[in-house]
C-alpha cells in the first residue's frame, strides 16, 4: 500500500532494495527514470526480524542502514525527484508484487544480498518471482 500521508499524484516506481551494489545501481536507474517521468521513487527494503532465538547467519546491514545508503544514491542521482523509504517484514517477492499494483514500474536488482540465503549471490529468485508475477511492468 502506499506510505501513510503520501501526496503523490502520479503512481510512483518501486525499486526493491537489498544493500548490495546491484540493487543500488537499480536505485539510481530508477531515480533518473522517476525524474525523466515526473513521478515519486518508493524504496522498499523486506526482510522478516531476526528473532533472539534464531541462529546467526551471515551479517548484513540493518534495514535502516540499507534504506539511508539507497536514499542517498536516489537523491545522488536525481535530486529533485520526491523518495519515500519502506520497510516491510514481510517476503519480499510478494512484497513487491502487491505494491506493483499501485506502481507504474517496479525495479529490482538482478542479484544481491537478500536476507542471508546463500543462493541469492547467484541469482535473484525476488527478481524471478516479481517479473513473472508483478501487475504492472518491470
Amino acid at each position: 500500500m502506499p506510505p501513510a500521508g503520501s501526496t503523490f499524484t502520479g503512481l510512483p516506481i518501486v525499486v526493491g532494495v537489498e544493500g548490495a551494489e546491484p540493487g543500488l545501481a537499480a536505485t539510481r536507474w530508477a531515480a533518473i527514470e522517476a525524474r525523466l517521468r515526473n513521478l515519486p521513487l518508493w524504496l522498499v527494503h523486506t526482510c522478516p526480524p531476526r528473532h533472539a532465538w534464531s541462529p546467526a547467519g551471515p551479517r548484513y546491514p540493518d534495514a535502516d542502514t540499507i534504506l539511508a545508503t539507497a536514499t542517498g544514491a536516489a537523491r545522488a542521482a536525481a535530486a529533485s525527484v520526491a523518495v519515500t523509504s519502506q520497510q516491510h517484514t514481510t517476503p519480499p517477492a510478494q512484497t513487491l508484487i502487491d505494491l506493483s499494483a499501485h506502481a507504474s514500474l517496479v525495479v529490482v536488482g538482478h542479484r544481491g544480498h537478500g536476507c542471508g540465503s546463500p543462493l541469492q549471490e547467484l541469482r535473484s529468485p525476488v527478481a524471478s518471482a516479481v517479473t513473472a508475477h508483478a501487475h504492472g511492468p518491470v
